[in-house]
């Protein structure tokens, strides 16, 4: 097999069957029981001159003359080490060493192509099979992968950089604070400004020209990809918090955005422009029910240390923004006319919903929470409805998230009247 890849050229073969080989020798190497001795001296002979080879093609004077034809050469060359290692699903420290002697190399051809397509997509392969392969010893050197990736990401491959980022937060959760630390924000930034605009729509000629009174409207299929855009936003945030990496949303470099993020979680999760469809509607409303869960008890609204003054004054910010806004805005859309609780789909929104006030009011209290909530929106902001009186006795009486659950059904039901 090594000669059949060590000869390309005497012994030519397809790029597909190349890559099968590399599998084919991890899987030997991985899973028939060869001792450690022997893994490691098979696996070096086969990743020593793959490096070499990698290096040779770095250092050709025509690499950036040509990018798509090293681009192609060098993307597979990457992709060989993602194939070799998977017959190394837990491997040993002595393997694992090996394969970390492939990153510096791999982040060296990223960074000599970073707009090729190709080289960026076999990049996320080979460090997704890492991240299995390597565990925590992989975290170190990922920023400067995920800033490269993010930096020159497109509309087509920025959904491979969201299904990493979650990766990372559903495996290591806060031990992937310091490496997500530093591209949250890039990454949101990115997703912003990929998604369609009026400009977009202008620079195709589809609309008036710059100046005209007519408002510019998108096409559907424009707002089909820039809705597509956010929902990439709203997976990746909601996975930090629902794995705990909530933390992340404190630290020097994203606390002073956290307004910005809070806000367009927010927007999901009521959708007043009635864009989103119901499951993406979940998930930004389980972003606040977890927040909630974090942020809000009495712990971490009064904690008076210094240390931890900042948060209290994020953590308090937060609650009065869930209170002044969110909760407003999630029950009017559930008193929408397009909102139907019968349907299988919305109806987790429902239930969601439900258990955002459960879990609010084991947090707050049953005081605070009849006082801000329950009084608040059924006697001020919602009796436009012709909400009775015994509707917001029963949330204030609701336990369990099925409970509340029932107030809501009933309250939408006396809504329609």
């Amino acid at each position: 097999i090594q000669g059949l890849i060590a000869n390309p050229s005497s012994l030519p073969i397809e790029t597909d069957d190349c890559l099968y080989l590399f599998e084919t020798i991890g899987l030997l190497l991985g899973t028939t029981g060869l001792d450690m001795e022997s893994q490691c001296q098979h696996l070096r002979m086969v990743i020593t001159p793959h490096v070499h080879s990698i290096e040779a093609v770095l250092h050709s004077p025509n690499l950036h003359r040509d990018p798509d034809f090293y681009g192609s050469t060098l993307s597979t060359s990457i992709a060989a080490i993602a194939y070799l290692s998977k017959g190394f699903s837990k491997p040993p420290p002595e393997i694992q060493q090996l394969f970390l002697e492939t990153i510096q190399i791999s982040l060296a051809v990223l960074r000599a192509l970073p707009a090729v397509m190709q080289v960026r997509n076999k990049t996320m392969i080979l460090l997704q099979r890492l991240i299995l392969c390597l565990n925590t010893l992989i975290l170190p050197s990922l920023s400067p992968f995920l800033e490269i990736l993010i930096l020159h990401s497109t509309r087509e491959d920025i959904l491979d950089v969201s299904q990493l980022m979650n990766q990372l937060s559903q495996k290591f959760k806060a031990i992937a604070i310091p490496t997500l630390d530093v591209v949250l924000i890039p990454f949101l930034i990115k997703c912003n400004d990929l998604m369609p605009n009026a400009n977009e729509v202008i620079n195709n000629n589809t609309s008036p020209a710059v100046g005209s009174n007519e408002v510019i409207v998108l096409p559907p299929h424009l707002i089909t990809e820039q809705i597509a855009v956010k929902k990439l936003t709203f997976s990746v945030l909601q996975s930090l918090v629902a794995n705990g990496v909530t933390n992340i949303l404190l630290t020097p470099s994203n606390a002073p955005h956290i307004e910005k993020v809070l806000h367009t979680m927010s927007e999901g999760a009521i959708d007043a422009s009635h864009c989103y469809d119901p499951i993406v509607r979940k998930t930004c409303i389980s972003f606040f029910r977890h927040l909630i869960d974090q942020w809000c008890s009495p712990s971490t609204l009064h904690d008076a240390s210094q240390q931890m003054q900042q948060h209290t004054i994020i953590h308090n910010g937060f609650l009065r923004f869930l209170l002044d806004s969110v909760l407003p805005g999630l029950l009017r859309s559930l008193l929408h006319p397009s909102f139907n609780h019968h349907d299988a789909l919305q109806s987790r929104c429902l239930s969601e919903i439900a258990k955002i006030l459960t879990t609010l009011k084991d947090r707050i209290g049953t005081t605070e929470f009849d006082t801000s909530v329950a009084l608040k929106f059924f006697t001020g902001d919602l009796a436009s409805t012709s909400l009775l009186q015994d509707v917001s006795k029963a949330f204030s009486q609701a336990v369990t998230s099925k409970d509340m659950e029932k107030c809501l059904t009933i309250m939408i039901t006396s809504s329609k009247q």
